[in-house]
């Protein structure tokens, strides 16, 4: 419940630095668009000091004085010239905001609530990438050489200078929130860092519904504009449920649906619209369009390198659509450059990528034009911007995204920016959350243009939410596949509330357990996923059949225990380990799978293979899942070291040696 607590404060004290931070920058805002405002610009300030902290290898401590002094300089400037304007947050305000914005709220916590339905997902630790986003997020500040470190494994990596990932700083600034509150990992970074990117979307479409209402005719009027926000449960529907109905086809979706609090996922569900907003805010001038432009793109960049694409695409949209409006010659000349350049780049992807698959991503295009949910859409789209709200800009700009990220030679440009195919993949994805949310809006815009006198006003308002209702309840049925399944899911995490199976919680801070009262580097064969196939209550329903529960474990302990070394997640990347800085140069996956071997089968051959792996590197610590192999294990000096870890998933018994 501390945990729980610790969160909430955190969450009421971050949001709150960023309604201040928005309400000092652009006073005369929305409440949503401080918001978001408020965190790309404070993302970019902390993005500068963590480029250099990590490009030059210093300490995590020098990051971290410096992300305290630029926020405090922002929290005491902020309340400095609120106080010099004699603005204050007073009770009408406050009251005012809960009529103006109750819905956002409502919105944001329907999109937090479907957090508590991915067990299976977090469980099986983020299908293994939480293995490094995760754990790099909660071992950064406690690593002894943190921007050199294969954050998987924990073993010294030595990173180039020219590392793109130097530019990543989302886990790094991340890391200090995790430091600050001290919140157990899991719960911290898949429950509250995702419910503050998920009210970051809601505040998004809020903002991009606004500006799409400033861009019509006859816009709707400000108090109905919050009902808006709960178009964004949509982009939680479950993205392995609409590919399987072949409703929409969106690469990795899971990263919206599981790991929101990844950079990556920022991106995916906020770039295009963050780039629309500036690109069409036509209250700014050309001059702070650009500069804008730039802030944001650095803040996108900060959270992952998948948005090269997408600043690119959205980019040269923007171009065409501005000679569109203003100079037809200069727009034909503008395109066979950009067709000059593509055909240059023809095929020149394997310079830089020799494993691009093209053919993969042109499939999300295919399949989705094909399907019979997204050709609606598509109509309904050009039917309302160009018959009713009569905007030609936005259609171009719509219509620029597509040819020029589906339509060859032209993507070559997109597909350079991208470097790999499941980049361009995820930015194919993020185009088509983006249209399917664009269009809902311009469906809400219509259906609340209408006047109506107040009693059908206020059963529209009843049938939005009874709608969307009904899409949130239609995502989980689809997910889970009946109402049992759904109960079950809730079971599940009342079980397990740090959104992580409690045994492996527990083996991670035995492992941490060891480390600190040994004094010893801490080197762990530790199971690389695990389950109980005779237990049939750890089956759930997982896109479309009932499966086994899994425990991905290797990768998942370094989030309790930062500076154990996990040898087993090493299958996972490459056949061994490359490392002359340690003993285990060389420790190869052949050694993992002696046991593997030896932990479902201690016979003697098997026996006899892992043993000789026992001898000839310095590991301290084996976790078995299993009784067996006790004997064997104390005749090379190991003894269990604390009590058996039992759950309903998996028994951990940790082995531990002096050497």
């Amino acid at each position: 419940m501390i945990n729980y607590l610790k969160g909430v404060l955190f969450l009421f004290g971050y949001l709150n630095f960023l309604y201040l931070l928005g309400t000092t920058l652009f006073p005369h805002k929305s409440v949503p668009y401080k918001i978001v405002a408020a965190y790309v610009i404070n993302t970019f300030l902390l993005f500068i000091p963590g480029v250099i902290v990590q490009i030059l290898k210093l300490s995590w401590d020098t990051y971290f004085l410096s992300f305290l002094i630029i926020d405090f300089l922002l929290i005491f400037s902020c309340i400095y010239v609120l106080i010099k304007r004699k603005q204050y947050l007073t009770k009408n305000i406050l009251l005012q905001y809960l009529k103006d914005y109750w819905v956002v709220i409502v919105a944001t916590l329907a999109c937090g609530a479907f957090i508590v339905f991915y067990n299976y997902d977090f469980f099986y630790n983020g299908y293994n990438d939480d293995s490094y986003y995760l754990v790099k997020m909660a071992s950064l500040p406690f690593m002894k050489n943190p921007f050199n470190a294969n954050y998987e494994t924990g073993f010294y990596s030595p990173i180039s200078i020219f590392d793109v990932r130097n530019l990543n700083t989302h886990e790094l600034e991340m890391s200090v929130y995790y430091f600050i509150t001290r919140v157990t990992p899991t719960l911290f970074f898949r429950g509250f860092i995702s419910f503050i990117n998920r009210f970051l979307f809601v505040c998004t479409i809020y903002v991009t519904a606004e500006r799409l209402n400033f861009m019509m005719d006859k816009p709707i009027k400000r108090n109905k504009l919050q009902y808006v926000s709960l178009l964004a449960i949509i982009a939680f529907f479950d993205y392995n449920a609409l590919a399987y109905n072949k409703i929409l086809y969106v690469r990795d979706g899971w990263i919206v649906n599981v790991a929101t609090y990844y950079g990556s996922a920022v991106v995916m569900m906020m770039a295009f619209f963050w780039l629309f907003d500036i690109f069409f805010d036509n209250d700014l001038s050309i001059i702070k369009r650009l500069l804008f432009f730039v802030i944001t793109s650095f803040t996108l960049v900060s959270k992952s390198g998948i948005v090269l694409p997408i600043i690119a695409l959205s980019f040269i949209s923007f171009i065409l659509t501005i000679l569109w409006n203003k100079n037809k010659k200069y727009l034909i000349i503008f395109i066979l450059v950009l067709l000059g350049l593509s055909i240059a780049i023809e095929n020149k992807i394997s310079l830089f990528n020799l494993n691009y698959e093209r053919s993969s991503n042109i499939n999300y295009f295919v399949n989705n034009f094909s399907s019979i949910v997204f050709i609606p859409f598509i109509v309904i789209f050009i039917l309302l911007v160009l018959k009713k709200y009569k905007n030609i800009s936005f259609v171009c700009y719509v219509f620029s995204l597509f040819a020029i990220s589906g339509l060859s030679p032209f993507n070559n440009i997109i597909e350079l920016a991208s470097q790999y195919s499941f980049v361009f993949g995820r930015m194919i994805a993020s185009l088509f959350i983006f249209f399917v949310l664009v269009t809902s809006i311009l469906i809400f815009f219509y259906f609340y243009s209408l006047n109506f006198n107040k009693e059908i006003s206020l059963i529209r308002n009843i049938v939005l939410f009874i709608v969307i209702g009904c899409i949130a309840f239609g995502s989980l049925y689809a997910k889970e596949g009946s109402i049992y399944y759904i109960i079950n899911e809730l079971k599940v995490y009342v079980k397990n509330p740090y959104l992580t199976p409690r045994a492996v919680k527990e083996l991670g801070e035995r492992l941490q357990q060891i480390e600190d009262e040994t004094h010893k580097d801490v080197y762990a064969l530790v199971p690389f996923e695990s389950y109980d196939g005779n237990k049939i209550n750890t089956r759930m329903y997982y896109n479309g059949s009932v499966d086994l529960m899994p425990l991905r474990v290797a990768g998942a302990v370094r989030a309790f225990a930062p500076n154990i070394k996990s040898l087993t997640i090493i299958c996972r990347w490459s056949a061994d380990i490359e490392n002359s800085h340690t003993v285990f140069d060389g420790f190869k996956t052949d050694d993992v799978t002696k046991y593997i071997n030896f932990q479902f089968n201690p016979n003697k051959d098997n026996t006899q293979e892992f043993m000789n792996v026992l001898r000839e590197y310095p590991i301290n610590v084996v976790v078995m899942w299993d009784k067996g192999g006790k004997k064997e294990l104390e005749s090379e000096g190991f003894h269990q070291y604390g009590n058996t870890i039992y759950s309903e998933y998996a028994n951990y018994y940790v082995y531990y040696r002096d050497s």
